[in-house]
């Protein structure tokens, strides 16, 4: 796990663990200065879309009877990957942004 540095104080503030039980409704308290830390709204695109994205795909080719018996193995792999994807691009990409300049 890697630490990840607050906005405001530009200290560690906390770890990728941490990042990925934040959201943007639920907010994360700074380890150092106390600012409430939360991630941007789009943040939760980025672990829906690679999940969403092969499982909309493969129920669009059992429509057209592509996919036989081997769907549920399909869908099984593909949700795995991109749920993995999700989580790696959610740590790279997204990032923690402090709370009270969305209003909150």
């Amino acid at each position: 796990m890697r630490n990840l540095t607050c906005p405001h104080c530009n200290s560690t503030a906390l770890t990728s663990w941490q990042k990925f039980n934040t959201g943007y409704l639920k907010s994360t308290n700074c380890a150092n200065c106390k600012v409430k830390l939360c991630v941007p709204l789009w943040g939760v695109l980025v672990l829906v879309l690679p999940i969403a994205i092969p499982v909309f795909a493969l129920l669009h080719f059992a429509k057209f009877g592509h996919l036989d018996e081997y769907f549920f193995v399909y869908a099984i792999f593909t949700t795995k990957v991109g749920a993995i994807l999700g989580f790696i691009l959610f740590d790279k990409l997204v990032p923690l942004v402090i709370k009270d300049k969305y209003g909150d």
